[in-house]
């Protein structure tokens, strides 16, 4: 099964905020230490970054008129005067 860039932003938006919540605990009871920590959430931010950046390009490109797009043409032509 495959999952859409914003189901995935999602999860890791989630994960990033759960991860705050629990690494200090962490960190407190020497599970691990303040830069794994801070490592970990960083990753994860950063893969939310990418998942923002993919999202936003898929956007930008489904804005984009493609080389076949001749609306733009069309609907000039339409609107010049006809000379019948």
């Amino acid at each position: 099964m495959s999952y859409s860039f914003e189901t995935k932003l999602a999860e890791v938006e989630y994960e990033i905020k759960m991860r705050r919540q629990v690494y200090p605990g962490s960190v407190a009871a020497r599970r691990m230490s303040q830069s794994q920590a801070d490592l970990k959430i960083a990753i994860m931010e950063e893969i939310a970054s990418d998942y923002r950046r993919a999202i936003e390009r898929r956007e930008i490109k489904r804005q984009e008129p493609t080389s076949c797009d001749t609306s733009s043409a069309t609907a000039a032509e339409g609107s010049a005067p006809s000379s019948e």
